[in-house]
């Protein structure tokens, strides 16, 4: 898990965005969430996403989700726009 957890660190990759990655090295979220979404999206499939936090992280969800939605999160965001 914790390896699926890095942030990609090539010269390739965009540094990435504070919202998706708080320690700059993790994401905060797991990909797998972000990659469901986008397949979801590419297949034309109408959804729903029902988060439930801890209470106290509910805005660092909605920031991450909102960055996600602004392309921030490649590979995945580009199927979106």
């Amino acid at each position: 898990m914790k390896a699926a957890l890095l942030w990609p660190s090539n010269e390739d990759s965009p540094p990435p965005d504070p919202r998706l990655s708080h320690d700059g090295v993790h994401h905060f979220l797991i990909p797998a969430f972000f990659r469901t979404i986008s397949t979801l999206a590419q297949q034309g499939r109408s959804f729903s996403i029902v988060i439930r936090t801890f209470g106290s992280d509910a805005d660092d969800v909605a920031h991450a989700l909102n960055a996600f939605a602004e392309g921030k999160h490649l590979p995945y965001s580009p199927c979106l726009r």
